[in-house]
């Protein structure tokens, strides 16, 4: 059945479940930007070595975290999704040890999971010391929590043994006022998304009179 000869009844029904999902992603990112702005109203939570940290006390506003661990730069792996040949996401993904780990054979308690492109001047600059056997960087960025961001890991380190609860974060590569900065392109997703609901109300409507028009002549 063509979406475009459905029964009037269908886009009516259509229209309202669109139109609440789009609602629901506009109040979402207007929390998110919310957060980032009282975060940046405030100074970054202070660093923490991972093996310390707490998530009732460690963690700001906009899930603004600063740890401290060793980061095994050797096993980092760039993923890339793409589709009909066009880039959709890029990550970085490398795992996060205890800032006195020995060696990488223990849990992986977080994850470096930087969600697009970062240099090696990016990576250096992050790092404040040597550790037994990785770089030991400081990370100032969020956890995430995206679907795409957790299934990137999960193809990416399928080797580590990652800890219960370990931390997934994005790093603010380009600093951490850029990394706060409000982004409004998920905030115009929603209210085209709102706009398209509307669009099918009213072709609804429209297949609704036609038809009654039609039984009338």
């Amino acid at each position: 059945m063509s979406w475009l000869r459905m029964h009037p009844f269908v886009y009516f029904l259509l229209a309202p479940l669109i139109f609440s999902f789009g609602v629901y992603m506009l109040v979402t990112e207007q929390q998110k930007e919310a957060g980032k702005a009282a975060a940046l109203a405030g100074k970054a939570p202070a660093a923490v070595v991972i093996e310390q940290f707490d998530r009732t006390r460690n963690i700001g506003p906009a899930n603004e975290v600063h740890i401290v661990g060793q980061v095994d730069l050797s096993r980092m792996m760039e993923l890339t999704e793409t589709k009909r040949g066009v880039e959709r996401g890029r990550w970085n993904v490398a795992p996060i040890y205890a800032v006195g780990a020995k060696d990488n054979t223990g849990p992986v308690l977080g994850v470096f999971d930087q969600h697009g492109s970062i240099s090696d001047a990016q990576l250096s600059s992050m790092i404040i010391g040597n550790g037994a056997f990785a770089p030991i960087m400081k990370i100032n960025g969020q956890i995430t929590t995206e679907f795409k961001d957790i299934r990137a890991v999960e193809k990416a380190l399928k080797d580590p043994k990652l800890a219960d609860n370990a931390l997934l974060v994005d790093p603010f590569e380009d600093g951490r006022a850029a990394g706060l900065a409000a982004s409004g392109e998920s905030q115009t997703i929603a209210l085209v998304i709102m706009g398209v609901a509307v669009a099918v109300l009213g072709y609804g409507w429209f297949l609704f009179v036609r038809r009654r028009r039609q039984k009338e002549e």
